[in-house]
């Protein structure tokens, strides 16, 4: 039962349990959600704009976690990509690049939301 002590303008609140570690955890998952779903709107977003000879660069575009759940990667394993998206050899086609900078407000903002709406733990 948590229990409010005041002296003067001091005022103690002490808790009977320390839930900093669920708390800790439930955010955790929080951000880890939040990070699947803008990586899986990036991998549509980043898709639509890439550009098209056989349509395996598009196809192969996709999204991976860090290992610690803190970020998402969005890119492609296909070997000619940076040729494409920094115009190497070629006509420069931004599509990664491109895409974070018309998108990049919108996954902040998501994430910021899912955050700020998350059930309690």
């Amino acid at each position: 039962m948590p229990s409010v002590t005041k002296n003067n303008q001091d005022v103690t609140l002490t808790v009977g349990t320390d839930n900093s570690e669920k708390i800790s955890r439930a955010l955790s998952e929080q951000i880890k959600k939040a990070l699947e779903a803008v990586g899986i709107q990036a991998e549509t977003d980043v898709a639509r704009i890439t550009p098209v000879d056989t349509g395996r660069l598009r196809a192969s575009i996709t999204h991976q976690l860090s290992q610690d759940g803190r970020s998402v990667q969005i890119g492609t394993n296909v070997e000619y990509a940076p040729n494409v998206e920094l115009g190497i050899g070629q006509r420069k086609q931004s599509y990664l690049v491109a895409t974070m900078n018309a998108h990049g407000d919108e996954y902040r903002d998501h994430i910021k939301d899912e955050l700020e709406n998350a059930p309690e733990p």
